[in-house]
């Protein structure tokens, strides 16, 4: 919701989560109205005992709620289309603050309610995201536009992977103190940092949308030249779908053979429209008999050296790549945790002194070469596993770049 209001100039003063209490509910609900002048807020629109959100507002406004017969009717055919009798405590949906606009909800039998007084403006939405956000898409954002009718803003993001934050606030820190103002716009800036990828960010706040698109360009470009291929993505590109774009401009298969991820990677590519241009096969081998079987890793290497090592890893990205026919091979093996693990450590969930919880192998397989890389991971399971997803879909990205 704040990045849609953003390129109407509008910003998110404050947010705020509150439990289906009426006290508490009165109390946030009060401090917003005075505080702000646009107020959104979000769920208890039901027909349930919990969901109080209008007759709270009713109480802070000072406003009845008035019934709406021909909203109970529309709420009533939906029930009827579907074949099913209609519960009483539906009827409660159809009543609005008293001089409220009633928002049309396709998916469900919440009705929206848009509330004006003066120059405060009120909107209330159903809590789930797919009625929420059509009724925020086509109804509210048009109805801000046409009322608002000046000023634009615009928000941009650069994603890099596996930069400490302090090192790209001495890369960028010249590039904000110099740029905070442009063609009459103001320009703010922020880093930001998640699962060890982090963003830069800036915003253009500006008189119309020329200018601001025009300082928009601008930076961005600026921001390319400083950071290079640093970047993965801007904005709303995933790691993944930086890494699905590159397979495909480039015409390469991908095939993942994966243990203490148990698939993540494979997820996270096929989440991906169009991977099948690209993706060949996923493997979970999590026991050393599916090495063996499935991707012809030698029994003698796995009790050698262990499951968790650099030559199991290679060996699992050449078999992988061969099995699958594949151009890239990819392979992941390591100790996600928590618990105990064999010597060797040979058990994808444990860790020992020699091999702690933390440490994974990554292997990439291309028809050149066999690449094998060593992490050092700390954190609970899944942060582990999430973050060596991400570090095996930057190794492929860093190699298609070359």
């Amino acid at each position: 919701m704040s990045q849609r209001l953003a390129p109407l100039g509008l910003s998110i003063a404050r947010e705020h989560a509150v439990g289906d209490d009426p006290a508490l509910m009165k109390e946030v609900f009060s401090e917003a109205w005075h505080r702000s002048d646009l107020v959104l807020c979000c769920g208890g629109l039901g027909p349930t005992f919990d969901d109080i959100t209008r007759e709270v507002w009713a109480r802070v406004l000072k406003t009845p709620l008035v019934f709406q017969k021909n909203l109970y009717q529309l709420i009533l055919d939906k029930f009827r289309a579907l074949r099913l009798s209609m519960p009483v405590s539906n009827k409660r949906q159809a009543f609005l603050l008293k001089g409220a606009v009633p928002l049309a909800n396709a998916v469900g039998t919440a009705p929206g309610q848009f509330f004006q007084r003066g120059r405060k403006w009120l909107v209330l939405f159903p809590g789930p995201p797919r009625e929420l956000v059509p009724m925020m898409e086509e109804q509210i954002l048009p109805l801000l536009r046409r009322r608002l009718g000046h000023g634009a803003s615009m928000e941009k993001n650069f994603h890099l992977f596996g930069v400490p934050e302090s090192r790209v606030d001495e890369w960028i820190r010249p590039f904000v103190s110099h740029y905070k103002k442009r063609r009459g716009c103001r320009i703010t800036h922020t880093i930001l940092a998640s699962q060890w990828i982090i963003t830069v960010r800036f915003r253009v706040d500006g008189p119309n949308s020329s200018a601001v698109a025009e300082a928009s360009d601008f930076l961005s470009k600026k921001i390319r030249k400083k950071l290079g291929s640093r970047v993965f993505g801007e904005d709303h590109q995933t790691m993944e779908g930086a890494v699905g774009a590159l397979l495909k401009k480039k015409g390469l298969s991908l095939a993942v053979a994966e243990s203490c991820t148990g698939g993540l990677i494979a997820k996270m590519i096929t989440d991906q429209p169009g991977s099948s241009d690209y993706f060949k096969e996923g493997v979970v081998c999590y026991s050393n008999e599916s090495k063996i079987n499935r991707l012809g890793v030698k029994s003698s290497t796995l009790a050698r050296v262990g499951a968790v090592s650099k030559e199991v890893a290679r060996a699992m990205a050449e078999g992988i790549k061969k099995g699958a026919k594949a151009d890239i091979g990819v392979s992941i093996t390591g100790i996600a945790g928590p618990g105990g693990g064999t010597p060797n450590g040979g058990t994808p969930g444990g860790g020992t002194a020699e091999k702690p919880v933390g440490l994974v192998f990554l292997g990439l397989s291309t028809p050149r070469k066999t690449v094998v890389q060593e992490l050092r991971l700390s954190g609970e399971r899944a942060l582990i596993r999430h973050r060596a997803a991400l570090s095996a879909l930057e190794m492929i990205r860093k190699e298609l770049l070359k």
